[in-house]
């Protein structure tokens, strides 16, 4: 290129720049200020369906890019003019583009909307303050007078520092939203949308990105696919899927979430849980379908607090109180964490529990775990519930395999009938064929007691606590052991203790232990106090039989019955020959520590005990056997053996037992 080319060329240039830079200069005189913000005023209405008002005088400026300012902006309810409005604003910016500008036309490239304030609320008739079907992005089909979008040039939107505050009448909720900073990207209705940004919600900022690839036919009803990601410190959750708006905002899809803290999740959102020692980390993964204010799970992969389990569970937040229902399965599921006592926290069965406790949600939950955790109690194969609705609880377990035998058990809590602030509970459960000294060597080193295990439990009380309630509990409980052991209680010393009328020191009774055939109790609680209406104890060729009354809270103990040794060493038999020996007799004072006192044997029978039956043993081994001239029953006391264990005597065998 040569030299008088080049100069034509950079003349050209400066020329160029020079009409640019004095357009810019003068654009602001030779733009109309007031019909740009007829404009702008008209074209936000018409999308918006809504009438729109700025009260300030527009201000142009030309760098770096033509931009009108309008002051105080505003959109009025959909609700009505008397309503707080759909959205106010300090400023709306509006980027123009320059050449069709000059030739009278408004192409704003981006808007800016500074401070703004939406208010979003929906009536329990169904209105809402926004309405954008009547806006210009809708057109009605008069064939079936259904709602079609229209191909409307859009462009970029952006927030500053905005605040939302959402208020749904039917599902009582008031949410406000600060500090909101997003970008929005919709060239056009018929192109994707993006939205993007941060915020503060409930104290804590949240960043947030979505995009939809047909926003417009999610807008009128239709499905969309859709991306969705929010985090925070404490969280973070992704959906991608389908979004459809029906009635309810609907997101279908696969679901992802992590959150540091589901305890301080939990109260972030506004539910109130009793302080505890866990409920830590969680991710889960599911297939999710959410509509309004309701999800259901399927294919669940959670993990909370070292816990896995899979299943599918129901979300529901639509009506005055939370419903959650559905199956989980674990594999291994420890609790022992949330039994743990919080420092300065009551303990578990010291802390209260109201009957409004029981009205924050329904629950319907079923649970199975393989293998179990309490604390210092391993359960195998277990299956439980747990249902709570209208201030009423349930929990269930269904069957729970463990040390041997099988678990089952039901407690219900519901308000009292005479105290508002107390609940009543009702306890029933049974024990079968478990191992009894193995269940209580993991809550104790020495079990007082072993052998197999029979038992029933039902129980009903009412209190604050469940220490209260316990104290306060009335009902029936029904043992049996067979080929088990007894600490610490010497039946064959109780014999030679009796023989001797008294002359025997009293800790005789008290040393080794005693090997049983069958241990029968059938007893009842209330009043503070537990009586035993019916014992029976055979060891060998020994046989012991009464009836008992135990002081709960004191421990005094008064037993009256009858000992009795026969010649042969099998309890089937007792009932076919007449006994050897047979001896009446007290234990009076404490429980760990009575004293003995022989009675006279009574010539007349003053009654029968009521038989036990126990699936596969013997009414002959279990029920009393009638003695000539002896009371069988001895005058209802009510009382209890101290805990005990020893070796079995074969007939008054009195060498060391041997170790078992």
């Amino acid at each position: 290129m040569s030299a008088t080319s080049r100069n034509r060329l950079l003349w050209s240039f400066v020329t160029l720049l020079v009409l640019l830079i004095g357009l810019a200069m003068a654009s602001s005189y030779l733009i109309n200020s007031k019909l740009v913000k007829q404009q702008i005023s008209e074209q936000v209405s018409e999308w918006a369906g809504l009438p729109v008002s700025v009260r300030g005088e527009p201000v142009v400026t030309v760098f770096p890019y033509l931009t009108v300012k309008l002051k105080d902006v505003r959109i009025v309810s959909n609700l009505g003019k008397d309503e707080p409005d759909l959205l106010a604003m300090d400023h709306l910016k509006a980027e123009m583009y320059w050449l069709p500008l000059l030739i009278g036309n408004f192409e704003v490239r981006r808007f800016n909307l500074v401070r703004p304030r939406f208010h979003l609320e929906v009536r329990k008739d169904g209105r809402k303050s926004w309405g954008l079907e009547n806006g210009s992005l809708f057109a009605v089909n008069e064939s079936d007078n259904l709602a079609t979008f229209e191909n409307v040039d859009l462009g970029r939107f952006t927030i500053q520092n905005g605040q939302v505050r959402y208020i749904n009448e039917a599902l009582q909720r008031d949410e406000k939203i600060t500090n909101t900073n997003l970008s929005v990207i919709w060239p056009s209705t018929e192109r994707s949308a993006e939205i993007s940004g941060d915020m503060v919600w409930r104290g804590e900022p949240v960043s947030i990105r979505a995009k939809s690839e047909k926003p417009m036919e999610l807008i009128t009803g239709g499905l969309s696919p859709m991306q969705l990601e929010a985090r925070s410190k404490q969280f973070e959750i992704k959906l991608e899927g389908t979004a459809a708006t029906v009635s309810d905002l609907q997101l279908e899809g696969d679901l992802a979430f992590k959150a540091q803290s589901m305890r301080y999740l939990m109260e972030w959102l506004g539910f109130s849980i009793k302080p505890g020692a866990n409920f830590g980390a969680m991710e889960l993964n599911a297939r999710s379908n959410m509509i309004g204010a309701s999800m259901a799970l399927s294919d669940i992969a959670l993990t909370l607090d070292d816990n896995q389990l899979e299943g599918a569970l129901q979300l529901d937040f639509r009506g005055p109180r939370a419903l959650i229902q559905g199956t989980l399965a674990y594999d291994r599921l420890d609790l022992s964490p949330y039994l743990e006592q919080v420092e300065g926290a009551p303990t578990l069965l010291d802390q209260p529990i109201r009957p409004q406790d029981l009205g924050h949600m329904d629950v319907d939950v079923r649970l199975s775990a393989q293998h179990l955790i309490l604390k210092d109690i391993e359960l195998g194969r277990t299956a439980a519930s747990i249902v709570t609705r209208n201030q009423q609880l349930v929990l269930s377990v269904g069957e729970a395999f463990a040390y041997g035998g099988r678990l089952e058990a039901t407690l219900e809590m519901k308000p009292s009938d005479t105290d508002p602030v107390c609940l009543k509970s009702h306890l029933r459960g049974k024990v079968s064929g478990v191992l009894a000294g193995a269940f209580l060597k993991a809550l104790n080193k020495e079990p007082p007691i072993t052998g197999t295990a029979l038992a029933e439990l039902d129980l009903a009380g009412e209190g604050k606590t469940l220490r209260e309630t316990a104290a306060n509990a009335s009902g029936s409980l029904s043992m049996v052991f067979t080929d088990g052991q007894i600490n610490h209680f010497n039946l064959a010393g109780m014999m030679d203790a009796l023989k001797l009328d008294d002359q025997s020191e009293p800790d005789a009774l008290y040393e080794g232990g005693t090997n049983f055939d069958v241990l029968s109790i059938s007893s009842t609680l209330g009043n503070h106090k537990a009586s035993i209406d019916g014992l029976r104890l055979t060891a060998g060729n020994l046989a012991l039989s009464g009836t008992a009354s135990m002081g709960l809270k004191d421990g005094d103990l008064d037993f009256s019955g009858t000992l009795v040794r026969y010649r042969s060493n099998d309890p089937a038999t007792h009932a076919l020959e007449p006994p050897q020996e047979q001896f009446g007799f007290t234990l009076q004072g404490p429980l760990l520590q009575p004293s003995l006192q022989r009675n006279v044997v009574r010539t007349q029978p003053s009654g029968t005990s009521e038989t036990i039956t126990v699936p596969g043993v013997p009414d002959s081994v279990i029920s009393p056997v009638p003695l000539e001239g002896v009371d069988s029953n001895p005058a209802q006391k009510g009382a209890r053996m101290p805990a005990v264990n020893e070796p079995r005597v074969e007939q008054q065998d009195n060498s060391p037992p041997s170790p078992n």
